[in-house]
């Protein structure tokens, strides 16, 4: 039981860094594809959005999107002040979805990339002078704040109140760095608010990047960009260096295992002597006895490996599941190396400390029991 302990618990703690460091990076997965956006552009005001994509035509990287951002917060659902949701108790509403400030935009078409209508019907343009605007709600924020289709929401949209309805649900990737909104409007009722634009391209290289970067400054100097590939080289550098702590930790667990598996072999040499005496007065050879203890030092591994990775895989589901909410990663190939390596240092270790023990000669034995 120490020795499943002790192998278990290093194998579970070298596979679960591993797993949750390959779901961490799948969250900006795919940033290097061809059609999908490595370079993220902000602040891109109304009137220099036409330059924007100009400039990124001549550069030779056009703009996969680009969606135009108006800042709005809830000031009422249903008829009932913020405020007053806030100080109810009993209330099941998370604050921060009533007191952010949400981004919100305006288009008039679904981005089949990134979202779908999970209930309701999308809304693409309505008369500017309407009452009551048909919006599109993300489903998490719905769920957060209770809403359901039909609902009222009252936005205050920079100093004038807006009313609107819920028309439709909406399922966003998340994961896919594109704009993306808890709330979108349809066309022909926020063209003249205030606002400002995000747009996302894809660079082929980390060169391609740096030169869009530079002439867009120079055209544009007040827009930022974010380059997604040298984020992920950031986040990979993180990992690596918490993962060098925690296997350090793992390996010391491991070796502590390996350092008991001998020390129990080594303790017990003399019995498996007088079992391997009985066994070769039975008629078992040489090669078999080694078979026996290769056996059985690869069902001990084996079972240590299957503990830690089954518990791997839990640990690594929960965390994504309750901590990053999103869909967790299970390599095969980590949960194939981490079995046949455990599996094999186990068997090695084992081998090691009782060799010898096959071919001890029966005589010696018997004459030491006597």
């Amino acid at each position: 039981l120490l020795l499943l302990l002790a192998l278990g618990l290093g194998t579970f703690l070298m596979v679960t860094l591993v797993l949750t460091r390959s779901t961490l990076l799948a969250q900006i997965e795919g940033t290097g594809d061809g059609d999908r956006p490595n370079l993220l552009f902000f602040d891109v005001q109304d009137d220099q959005i036409d330059e924007l994509r100009e400039i990124m035509n001549e550069q030779g990287a056009p703009l996969i999107a680009d969606a135009p951002i108006v800042t709005m917060r809830i000031a009422s659902v249903n008829g009932v002040k913020v405020a007053a949701i806030l100080k109810d108790k009993s209330r099941d509403i998370p604050d921060w979805t009533l007191r952010r400030e949400y981004r919100s935009t305006f288009r008039d078409a679904v981005v089949d990339r990134t979202e779908k209508i999970t209930a309701g019907e999308f809304v693409a343009r309505v008369e500017p002078d309407i009452e009551v605007v048909p919006v599109s709600v993300e489903e998490g924020l719905a769920e957060d704040i209770g809403l359901e289709l039909g609902d009222e929401i009252e936005w205050d949209v920079q100093g004038l109140l807006m009313k609107t309805r819920v028309a439709s649900l909406r399922e966003v990737e998340w994961r896919r760095l594109e704009p993306n909104f808890f709330v979108v409007w349809p066309a022909g009722v926020l063209e003249p608010a205030p606002k400002f634009w995000v747009a996302a391209a894809n660079a082929s290289s980390p060169a391609d990047s740096a030169r869009i970067q530079r002439a867009v400054v120079a055209a544009l100097p007040n827009v930022s960009a974010i380059d997604l590939q040298l984020v992920m080289e950031t986040l990979d550098g993180i990992f690596e260096k918490v993962q060098f702590v925690i296997q350090f930790m793992a390996f010391f667990t491991v070796a502590t295992g390996v350092i008991v598996l001998a020390g129990a072999i080594m303790s017990g040499r003399h019995q498996r002597l007088k079992e391997a005496v009985l066994l070769r007065t039975l008629g078992a050879t040489s090669r078999q006895l080694w078979l026996i203890q290769l056996i059985e030092y690869a069902v001990l591994g084996g079972l240590a490996a299957l503990t830690g990775c089954g518990l791997a895989l839990i640990g690594n589901w929960a965390l994504a599941f309750f901590v990053f909410e999103t869909t967790a990663a299970f390599p095969p190939v980590v949960i194939a190396s981490a079995l046949g390596g455990v599996i094999t240092v186990t068997i090695a270790t084992g081998l090691l400390a009782s060799r010898g023990v096959a071919n001890h000669p029966p005589l010696e034995v018997l004459r030491a029991e006597g």
